[in-house]
């Protein structure tokens, strides 16, 4: 069953950035837009890099291996050579604690 898991606070995930998180043995990228925060998973559905290594751009990520685009707030693939969308994850944030359900 699913449960929520304290990965963060709100000062270590500035507006506009985004980290890299392992939970449950899971690799997430935590990003802050416009400050809201998103999850998802942080390994590219087209090549086994780190999201979390490329750039945020507003609602996007872009892969630093081969440029591939995804939206951070569906998950859904933007760009070649990324066809695949990836995972995302449900976040809360509760005294400042960013959680995410994994």
């Amino acid at each position: 069953m699913p449960q929520f898991h304290k990965l963060l606070t709100l000062k270590e995930l500035p507006k506009g950035s985004m980290k890299h998180a392992d939970v449950s043995g899971i690799s997430l990228a935590i990003y802050n837009v416009n400050d809201k925060i998103y999850a998802t998973t942080d390994i590219c559905s087209h090549h086994q890099c780190l999201l979390t290594g490329g750039i945020l751009s507003d609602t996007t990520v872009e892969c630093p291996c081969h440029g591939g685009k995804f939206d951070v707030t569906t998950g859904a693939a933007l760009a070649l050579p990324s066809v695949i969308p990836i995972k995302t994850y449900q976040t809360r944030i509760i005294n400042q604690d960013i959680e995410v359900e994994v």
